[in-house]
């Protein structure tokens, strides 16, 4: 079974973890204005890479496809509700 993506609390801990800091406010703290926003930014794609790869994954095992029996390719459907469903936001939070 796959992992879940990490919430952005747990990335943002992992990153000042990283950077010997035991939390991320201390990071914040010890940091300056310009670098805070330069974290701040790393941590944000890194988050959204994560949850992005997850969601297409997410949607290629989950997809609703179907198609006639010995039929071409184009005949083919895909349920609509199927991809929006398949990721939910909550796996975000």
């Amino acid at each position: 079974m796959r992992q879940k993506p990490s919430t952005a609390e747990e990335l943002m801990k992992k990153f000042a973890n990283k950077h010997s800091y035991e939390t991320w406010d201390e990071l914040m703290h010890d940091t300056h204005g310009p670098i805070q926003i330069m974290y701040t930014a790393q941590v944000m794609r890194i988050f959204a890479r994560i949850h992005s790869q997850a969601q297409q994954r997410a949607i290629l095992e989950k997809v609703d496809v179907s198609c006639p029996r010995y039929s071409f390719p184009f005949l083919c459907s895909i349920k609509k509700q199927s991809i929006l469903s398949a990721y939910s936001s909550k796996n975000i939070d």
